[in-house]
């Protein structure tokens, strides 16, 4: 029996446009009306824009609790 343990990789902190659009099933652009609305925290400029992983989690957690 191996004594090695399983490596657990962290999830990526910043995810693209593109990223958040299919976790929500949604298009990019209702991911960057989010971004414009102040709703989610991006880092970066230009071409690299990433949405910050606890941004994310933050609004998936208000928005389940508006729907209760």
């Amino acid at each position: 029996m191996s004594s090695e343990r399983a490596v657990r990789k962290e999830p990526d902190q910043y995810l693209t446009y593109a990223e958040v659009a299919q976790r929500w099933k949604c298009s990019k652009a209702t991911v960057r009306r989010r971004v414009a609305s102040g709703a989610l925290e991006i880092i970066g400029a230009g071409n690299f824009v990433r949405v910050t992983r606890q941004s994310l989690l933050e609004y998936e957690s208000a928005s389940k609790r508006r729907r209760s």
